[in-house]
Formats: C-alpha cells, sequence, structure tokens
C-alpha cells in the first residue's frame, strides 16, 4: 500500500475520498442486499455498477492498487450482467456480495494506509473472471462478424472494421471538485485502443491567477480501435456533465458512415443542448459556466466541529439562565424591560439550542440498512426463509445514539432468527407459512424514539428458560416468578438456552450486552412474548445525548435532576405507609404494591434534609429494567431542560450519579443515575432477585417493581424484601413509559 504523508497536500481530497466511499458502501450493501434474482431491477444493477466505477476511479488517483484491480474485474462482471448478457442468478449474487465486502474490506485498509496480505480477495477474484469468461463464452463474443452485427444493432462497427475516433474534451472548471481525473480517462482510452493526445492550453491563465482546484486543459484524442462508439461514451460516463464532449468516427468499415451522420449528430445535439441550458444560469451567476453548484443543498462537516458548536450552544443556554436568575435576585419578579429582553433572549437562545441539536439528528436508516444482509446471511447459514420488513426508516435521533446502536440491534436481530423463528418443518407442522417474518420498525413517541424488532416465531419457551435458570443457580428451585420476570431472564450475563455453542450462539453473550448498551444511552429494553405466536422486543431512547428534560428536586441545600422521563408519579405517603425491614431498609405501599424507597439525604450525606417521609415527597420512578423505586426528596422545584455535562471527564465517576449540569444561579446540580440507586437501595443483602442465592448481577424485577418473591412468610422479611401483597390490586399494571 502507499504511503502517505500527513502533511501531503492531496491529504483532504483523500479523506472526502474514503467519506463518498462509506455513502456508495453502504448503498451498495443496501441494494445488494435486496437483490432477487426472480425480479432484477436495472436501476439497481446500474447502481451497483456507478458505486464500484465511483470507487475505482477514486482509488486510482490515490494509486491504490490493489483496490483498482480488483474493482476493475467487479465493474468489468457487472457491465455485462447490467448489459443482459446474463442471467443474476441467486450464486451471481452470492457473489456480488462477497465481491462487496472484498472491496469494502480494500477501503478499510487504504483508509488506514495498511498493507493487504498477500493473494487476498484472490479467490473472489477468480470466481469473477470465472464468471467473465462464462457470461462471454455464453454471450457468442466470438461468434463471427455476423454475430456482433446482430447483437450490437445495425449502427456498430464489425469486429474485422477499424474505427478512428477523434474525440474532442472539454473539461469544465469544477471537474475536480467533482472527484474526477483526466488522466483516469486517458488511462482508459488506452485499453481500447491506440491512443495520440494532443492538449489545448487556450484556457491556462498566467501562473500567478492560477488556480490548483479547477481544471483548464482540453483534450483531443485520436483513438483508433474496434470497439463500438458505446464502449468510448462509457469511458465518459461519469464526467459527462463536468465538460463538453464531441465524439466522431471515421468509419473503417461500410456501415461507419451510418453511425458518423447518425450518432455523433445525437451527441453534438445532445451537448449543445446542454451547453445552452448551462448559458442561462451562467450569465446570471457571473461564474463562468459554474452555476450548477447552486444545486447543491449540503455540505459536509467534521463531527467535532459539530459537537464543539452544541457545546458551546449549551454554555449560551447556561449563561442566559444565570443572566435571569440575577436579574430576578436583584429586581424580582417585576423588572420590566430587562425580563423582557432576557424572555425574548431565552427562546432565541431555545431556537438556537434546536437548530444545533437537529445537525446531529440523522435518520436509523443507516442502521436499518446493515440489517437486511444480516438477516440474509445468519437465514442461509441456519436454512430458515425470512423475511425482514423494516418501516419508520427515517426516524431521527441523534448521531452519538445511532454510532452505539448498530450492536444490540444486530444481537437482537440475531436473536430472532436463531431463538425466536422456527425451521420451515416446524413452521409447517405449526400451521404457519414456511417463510418467517421479522418486522424491524421507529418511531418518535413521547420525545424519545421507540425502537422494536418482532417476529413471528415460537415465542420464549419459559419453561426451558426457567430450567435453565435454576440450573445455573440464578433462580432458586422452589421460586415462582412470573411470566414477566422469566421473560426478563434471558438478558442475564452469561445465560443462554442453546444446547450447543455454535458460531451463533450458545455462549450466553449478546443479550446482556443489548441491556447493557441500551442502559449506557439512557434508555431500556423490554420483551413481551406469546408462546407460539412470536415476541416483540422494545428499545426506547432518548433523541439526544447532550439535552435532557428534567425534573429539579430539592434535598436539604442541595439540587438534583430527575429525568422527567422516567417520573410515574409523586405523592406524600402517610406515616402507615412507609415498613421498615429487618435489615433498615424501608419500602412505601402504594395502592397495594411495595416499592423500594431511596433516602437521597442518606446516599449523599446531606445536612438539614427533611428525614420523615410524611413530611417530604416521593417521587416514584421508573429504571431501566422496568422495576420502580420511590426517591425521597424535600420538594419539586420544577421543570428544566438541562444540557448533561460529563461528570467523568471533568472530575471522577460517582456512584448513583449519571451526570451533572449548571443551573442558572451557576451551582451545579447532578443528574441521578436511576439504576445505581436502585442497586445501591438493596443493601449488604442483596440477592438475586431476592430468593436466597448470592449474585453479581442486578435482580429480576417485574415491571410492577415487585422481585421473584417466594410465598408470604418470615423469610421474605428475614432477607430484606417487603411481604408480597394478597389483595387483586396488588400488583396494577405500570403507567406507560411513554
Amino acid at each position: 500500500m502507499t504511503e502517505k504523508n500527513p502533511a501531503d497536500p492531496l491529504a483532504q481530497f483523500a479523506a472526502t475520498f474514503f467519506e463518498e466511499c462509506a455513502e456508495l458502501l453502504s448503498d451498495l450493501e443496501n441494494r445488494l442486499t435486496s437483490l432477487d434474482a426472480a425480479h432484477i431491477d436495472s436501476e439497481d444493477m446500474n447502481a451497483i455498477f456507478r458505486a464500484i466505477h465511483s470507487i475505482k476511479a477514486g482509488a486510482g488517483a490515490f494509486k491504490f492498487v490493489e483496490l483498482v484491480e480488483f474493482s476493475h474485474a467487479f465493474e468489468n462482471l457487472l457491465d455485462l450482467l447490467r448489459a443482459g448478457e446474463a442471467e443474476v442468478t441467486d450464486e451471481v449474487c452470492q457473489l456480488l456480495i462477497k465481491a462487496a465486502d472484498i472491496v469494502a474490506d480494500l477501503v478499510d485498509a487504504a483508509q488506514d494506509n495498511r498493507a493487504v496480505e498477500d493473494g487476498f480477495g484472490s479467490d473472489t477474484l477468480e470466481q469473477i473472471q470465472n464468471q467473465i469468461d462464462v457470461i462471454k463464452g455464453v454471450s457468442g463474443a466470438d461468434d463471427g462478424p455476423a454475430a456482433d452485427t446482430q447483437d450490437a444493432g445495425p449502427s456498430a462497427p464489425q469486429d474485422t472494421g477499424t474505427m478512428i475516433y477523434t474525440i474532442v474534451f472539454r473539461p469544465h472548471a469544477d471537474l475536480f471538485r467533482h472527484a474526477n481525473e483526466p488522466l483516469l480517462l486517458v488511462r482508459e482510452l488506452r485499453r481500447l485502443g491506440d491512443v495520440v493526445a494532443k492538449p489545448d492550453c487556450a484556457k491556462l491563465p498566467p501562473l500567478q491567477s492560477l488556480d490548483p482546484e479547477q481544471a483548464y486543459i482540453g483534450w483531443t484524442f485520436v483513438l483508433t480501435s474496434d470497439q463500438p462508439l458505446q464502449a468510448i461514451e462509457e469511458v465518459f460516463e461519469f464526467v459527462v456533465d463536468d465538460c463538453d464532449l464531441d465524439i466522431t468516427a471515421t468509419p473503417g468499415s461500410e456501415d461507419a458512415p451510418s453511425r458518423n451522420n447518425d450518432e455523433p449528430s445525437v451527441t453534438a445535439a445532445a451537448k449543445d443542448d446542454k451547453a445552452q441550458k448551462a448559458k442561462q444560469p451562467s450569465a446570471q451567476a457571473g461564474d463562468g459556466g459554474s452555476g450548477k453548484r447552486s444545486k447543491v443543498n449540503s455540505i459536509r462537516v467534521d463531527l467535532d466541529r459539530i459537537d464543539r458548536l452544541v457545546n458551546m450552544v449549551g454554555e449560551l443556554v447556561i449563561t442566559q439562565a444565570m443572566l435571569r436568575q440575577q436579574v430576578l435576585d436583584n429586581t424580582g419578579e417585576g423588572a420590566g424591560v430587562p425580563m423582557q429582553g432576557l424572555e425574548d433572549l431565552a427562546l432565541h437562545t431555545r431556537e438556537l439550542q434546536e437548530g444545533v441539536m437537529a445537525i446531529r439528528m440523522q435518520p436509523v436508516k443507516s442502521v436499518f440498512s446493515r440489517m437486511p444482509r444480516i438477516v440474509r446471511d445468519l437465514s442461509s447459514k441456519l436454512g430458515k426463509k425470512v423475511v425482514l420488513e423494516t418501516s419508520g426508516e427515517e426516524t431521527e435521533i441523534d448521531k452519538t445514539v445511532i454510532e452505539e446502536l448498530g450492536d444490540p440491534l444486530t444481537h437482537m436481530i440475531r436473536n430472532s432468527l436463531d431463538h425466536g423463528l422456527e425451521s420451515p418443518e416446524e413452521r409447517q407442522a405449526a400451521g404457519k407459512p414456511a417463510e418467517g417474518r421479522i418486522k424491524l420498525s421507529a418511531e418518535h413517541r413521547g420525545g424519545r424514539i421507540l425502537i422494536q424488532i418482532e417476529d413471528d416465531g415460537r415465542g420464549i419457551d419459559r419453561e426451558k428458560v426457567l430450567a435453565k435458570a435454576v440450573e445455573r443457580g440464578i433462580v432458586a428451585a422452589d421460586a415462582h416468578p412470573a411470566d414477566e420476570e422469566i421473560d426478563n431472564l434471558i438478558f442475564e450475563a452469561g445465560f443462554s438456552t442453546a444446547d450447543e455453542v455454535t458460531d451463533v450462539s450458545g455462549r450466553g453473550v449478546g443479550m446482556d450486552v443489548v441491556r447493557r448498551n441500551i442502559a449506557n444511552l439512557g434508555g431500556r429494553v423490554s420483551v413481551d412474548s406469546v408462546p407460539g405466536k412470536g415476541s416483540r422486543f422494545s428499545l426506547t431512547l432518548p433523541l439526544t445525548l447532550a439535552v435532557l428534560d428534567g425534573m429539579i428536586v430539592a434535598v436539604g441545600a442541595e439540587k438534583y435532576v430527575l429525568p422527567l422521563t422516567s417520573i410515574v408519579e409523586t405523592l406524600r405517603p402517610e406515616p402507615n405507609d412507609i415498613h421498615t425491614l429487618v435489615n433498615q431498609s424501608e419500602v412505601v405501599s402504594i395502592r397495594g404494591d411495595y416499592i423500594r424507597m431511596v433516602y437521597l439525604h442518606r446516599q449523599f450525606d446531606v445536612p438539614d434534609a427533611i428525614t420523615d417521609p410524611s413530611s417530604g415527597l416521593v417521587v416514584l420512578v421508573e429504571t431501566e429494567n422496568g422495576s420502580r423505586i420511590g426517591v425521597f426528596v424535600d420538594e419539586l422545584l420544577g421543570q428544566q431542560q438541562v444540557v448533561i455535562k460529563s461528570l467523568e471527564a471533568n472530575y471522577d465517576p460517582v456512584d448513583g450519579i449519571s451526570g451533572a449540569t449548571i443551573l442558572g444561579n451557576g451551582r451545579v446540580a447532578l443528574i441521578l443515575d436511576l439504576d445505581a440507586l436502585e442497586s445501591a437501595s438493596l443493601g449488604p443483602c442483596r440477592t438475586n432477585g431476592g430468593l436466597g442465592t448470592q449474585a453479581t448481577s442486578p435482580p429480576v424485577r417485574a415491571a410492577s417493581g415487585s422481585e421473584l418473591t417466594p410465598p408470604t412468610d418470615a423469610t421474605a422479611l428475614a432477607i430484606g424484601r417487603p411481604p408480597v401483597p394478597t389483595s387483586d390490586n396488588a400488583n396494577p399494571e405500570p403507567q406507560s413509559w411513554n
């Protein structure tokens, strides 16, 4: 691989090339994965060809030799397929996917300035060449002049004739800005025959006024070749909008005059029409024919720059809140003109903040587009027939969240394929279609994004899951957990129901990674399963990790922030609603349900706080795993959108705290980590679901907030658990997360 100097002036163009490669490869994989041998879309084939052609052209400009050579062979095969010279079978589709993977690996190696091992991709390259040889043999390329004339049409030259093409090529000034390189065109022409090039330097300006990013030199090429006009035109296919092009042919056989009098006239007419269209915007813009640039409505911006902009807007929001607080402290509510100005500033600041945050928002399509490939490969490996249905791909979410969403979705799709969907024989025996379905959807709901993965498979085998949990010591043998609690066991670390370890599953890693990654993003995952009908996994995520809608609460002289979307309700309990357990932890009875209490003044040693629960407030919140805890505070100060600051980056990690923000008075308020507070509330007697087995993972809880519970007796209190409610209203449905 060619060494690249960091100070190379072409480095910025290489960066642009790799960005374009990422976009092209993403679109390429999406189109190849959806390619159906039974219904070939010509537009898809053309788009696939253009993607590889563009990658090859750019790679040639930067001398990525391995990438150019492989892409060239790949391009040749695609050219034959899109021309309809061979049938696109399932085997050919698999070859195209494999070749696209090799191209992606070569692009990664070029971007990392890493040399690939000798012979990398040679097997696939050999398969491509064999396929090309088979196609050419079937298409009758060597059948003689008569066959060629019939296939190519009345205007095509016979193989025995030689044509002399005069090609007048005048690039527009912005040719280079569109990642086109005339040298590559010359190389392509040389593959078609003998070329003589004559430069035209009439537009070359004096050296002191020369712009290295503009194209000035034109050429007249004289090509002697036995190739048809179509082959010559294809060389210039991707620069036709960035140049003035005229191709004429001098006949070398009797049919040449018809082409010279017919086809060139079409080319000239198209050129004249294009030139006429270009004159109008050029005259208005006064930019020498570059009026086409006005069509560009997007730019690429380094993500670090956007991050800095978001941070500065966050600082502006904080400063605005501080100014407002200072005016209120000094003049009171009737501040008149100053307050009116601050209200206007707050409005504009909020609009600016929303606008800047929108820059970071991207559709989840970039993640969803990877899933069809996973489904296609894995279903083939497992011998299952699966159709993936997607919806809501244009739903937007913060780029940071998108980057962390790929692994969880991959694990969940693999889980649905391997464990959820049955084999075709099992499905037919159960009265289902042989072809299984997985639905992947995204939508905005309640200020968050909801992503669901639903399959029509066998559902969760709760007996098998419970037996495996008992075997591993996660659940006591005499426990009788609810269905929801059993379903949640699949998220335990190291848990798997697979009978044997394969390269697909069986090691117990996957779903625990999903829960951990989603929790790190401030979201949660839940499962709803019906045996024999299928399962639905739901992921709820914040739209952004930079701003949080929070509830400011007071504990003594300190202020804390509770995520607003986690709050279910707020209440002031009666003294007889509070129950103390043997380990001195406390629970609050809410409509017959027992919720564990978390006292913030105890957790963070806050002095002068209210200690009597009946004199303060209990904020009932829902944690990421669906359980509930009661957070005891002095009072609620109000709802506020806060800018999240990393505590780890600016200080050190603190148990029970997920981040910090700056309030209007300039003081720091800590953002509470509800999951960590729940774990801390369990105390030293923490057990796995309260079933008497030591564990290092969080206890499994039902949606109502109760842990896995044995029958009500003195043992329940002895291990630090509330007694099991017995009323019919003991476990009401929790309020919706959204």
